[in-house]
């Protein structure tokens, strides 16, 4: 699901958190060390959301939250931000060296971690735990 939540509204609020949960909350996110990836450069992506951000000039920057039923994908295009919603169930990630693919049915986004491998492989591990804890498997 991708949606535009620049000026989100309680419908598209009460959307998202149907399909992936509410927010953690404070005590969660402390014991999950964190519920958000570090900046990832988006290289690549499937044709709607390629049409959302062919009209930038500069490089696509995007961050992935963790919520409790899924992830929610965070980008701007212009002055718009969108969100690029999967539920766990949903979501089939690839990782092939250093390229991160986020998959949903006929929709993908291919990011590139900026930081340092540590990090970025803790997050992964920390997603893919959650997925394989709610949906049963890491690529289901």
């Amino acid at each position: 699901m991708l949606l535009n939540i620049s000026f989100p509204d309680k419908k598209t609020l009460d959307l998202i958190e149907q399909e992936v949960g509410a927010s953690f909350s404070l005590k969660d996110r402390l014991k999950l060390k964190g519920v958000g990836s570090a900046r990832l450069l988006i290289v690549d992506s499937s044709e709607d959301i390629k049409e959302l951000t062919s009209v930038n000039q500069d490089l696509i920057y995007c961050n992935v939250e963790l919520r409790p039923k899924g992830i929610i994908i965070r980008f701007r295009s212009l002055l718009d931000t969108y969100a690029f919603v999967i539920s766990y169930p949903q979501l089939s990630l690839y990782q092939n060296a250093e390229r991160w693919s986020f998959h949903k049915g006929g929709q993908r986004l291919n990011v590139v971690p900026e930081m340092k491998a540590s990090a970025n492989r803790k997050f992964l591990i920390k997603l893919l735990n959650q997925k394989a804890t709610l949906s049963g498997g890491p690529n289901d």
